[in-house]
Parts: C-alpha cells; structure tokens; sequence
C-alpha cells in the first residue's frame, strides 16, 4: 500500500477476524463464511480464503456446536467463495473444504436426530427449510465439485437418510414450495445415482421414489373432495397454489410419474341446493324406511 494510504475493508476485515482465537469464531462461522464470496469478487481472495480456511478447521472439528441450518451455511459459503478463487488461495482452501465436507456428510444423519431431540421434534421431523437447504446444496453436483464432490461412501448412506427427512416434511402438510423444491433436489440427483422414480413395493423404493410418493399422497390428499360430509363448498380444502401445482405437474411429467387426479365431484349437500333453489334426489334408504311405517 502507499505511504500513509489505509487497507481498504473488504481486504483487512477478512484478515483482523481470521487473526482472532480461532475457537471463537465457530459460533459465528455461518455469518463469516456467508459473504466471503462476494469479499473474493471485490479483491480479497486471499484474505478470504485465510478466513474460510481458519473458519473449516474449526468448524470440522466442532461441528457438533452448530445447528444444521448453520452447518449447511458454512459449508455452502465455503464452496461458493471456492468457486471464485484461483491459484494458491484455492489450493490452500480446496483441502479443508473437502475434509468439511467428508465430516459433515458423515456426521450429517446423527445431527439430523439429534436437532429432532434437541428441538422435541421427533413426531413432525425436521423444519422443512432445513432439509430443502441440505438437500439443494447435496444436490448442486458442480458446486460440490470444486472440492472434490460428495465422499462416496457416505452418498448413499446419506441420501437414504435425508429421503426419509424429505419423505416426512411432505406428509407433514399440504404441497408447497417446500415440497417442490425437495422433489426437485431428488430429480436432479436420481439419474446421476441411477435412481429409478416408481418402485413397485416400499422396501424397493428408492430415495426418490420414496420422496415422490410422499408428494404424491400429500397432492392426492389437497386435490380430494369430501362432499358426501361437508355441505359447503367453502368446507372443502384450499386448492393448490397454481405455481405450486404447475411446478409438481411437470416434475412428475420428467419422472414419468401419474399426477394425482381430482375424483368426480360428489352432488351438492342440502346447504348448498337451499341456496340455489335446487331439489336433491331423494335417499332410497329413507323411502324405503318411510314407506314400511306407512
């Protein structure tokens, strides 16, 4: 720098708080690593990568002390800034953010249960947003790339158990774009794990097939009409949002899969026909009672 001319701050924040304790930062790691990409793009790469190299080592060895939310920022922020360096400050950061990730897509399933007991979760599962967020960043095969990819031993493990995860946040309520992201993370990575859509009992399901047919009866369950109880139309479950609706329909079309169909409308309740002046047809059961007491 010139004489008497001050760092600029994109290049010594990085440096000042990668010169701090290193065991202070894993509870701030998911806030530091977040933004690093964008500190490479404005001329910190090296900076930068000190950082997140400082951040990873940490955070590999006490990954326990953040929360699966946190965790996935971390590593997610990581690859990212990885994405944006060059040279040696790649080199020296594409070793820990591989060792990260080994650890974590190791760890990943006890975390799972353990957040479940932590947050008395074991009935409803996860929050969806954690396991979309989880399953996007696995599913995002270039980014994972640029540190050598998902360990293969801990793959298939791994996805089996976030299937279950995703299978669950799909059951839990009625299609959204949680749901649609989830399935589509599983789209993405069913025809690079072989993964086949439609399985013909449960136990051969695959994590995709499992996933799918968890949205498939979440969506055959909000598109149902219960007209033979409810009288009103105003009883019956909300329809889908369309955006929601058209993303499954064509997710379900690249999978091959059916999409739930609407069974026939049951004839309007008494509620309904008063209203509109209209005359149900009479109850068999009835005129038959009726006509033996005659």
């Amino acid at each position: 720098l010139p004489p008497g001319s001050a760092p600029r701050p994109s290049v010594s924040l990085p440096r000042g708080v990668a010169a701090r304790e290193p065991h202070r930062l894993v509870a701030h790691a998911a806030e530091l690593c977040t933004p690093l990409h964008a500190l490479a793009r404005g001329g910190a790469s090296a900076s930068a990568s000190a950082l997140a190299c400082v951040v990873a080592t940490e955070v590999e060895d006490q990954h326990f002390r953040l929360t699966l939310r946190q965790a996935q920022a971390v590593m997610r922020g990581c690859l990212r800034l990885l994405n944006e360096l060059e040279g040696e400050a790649a080199s020296a950061l594409r070793a820990r953010a591989a060792k990260l990730l080994s650890t974590l897509a190791r760890n990943l399933p006890a975390k799972c249960r353990a957040e479940c007991v932590f947050q008395r979760r074991r009935a409803e599962g996860l929050d969806a947003a954690d396991v979309v967020a989880w399953c996007e960043l696995l599913a995002d095969a270039p980014l994972l790339e640029v540190a050598g990819g998902l360990p293969k031993e801990a793959g298939a493990e791994l996805w089996r158990h976030l299937s279950q995860e995703a299978a669950t946040v799909a059951r839990r309520g009625e299609p959204d774009e949680a749901t649609v992201a989830l399935l589509r993370a599983f789209a993405e990575e069913g025809p690079r794990r072989g993964w086949v859509a439609a399985a013909a009992s449960e136990s051969d399901a695959s994590p995709l097939a499992a996933v799918a047919s968890a949205v498939a009866a979440s969506w055959r369950r909000a598109v149902a009409v219960d007209g033979e109880e409810l009288e009103d139309e105003e009883h019956e479950p909300l329809p889908l949002h369309s955006e929601v609706e058209e993303e499954l329909g064509l997710l379900f079309a690249r999978l091959g899969l059916e999409p739930p169909s609407p069974p026939p409308k049951p004839p309007p309740g008494p509620a309904v026909l008063r209203r509109e002046g209209g005359r149900r047809p009479p109850n068999r059961s009835v005129a038959m009672a009726t006509a033996v007491f005659e």
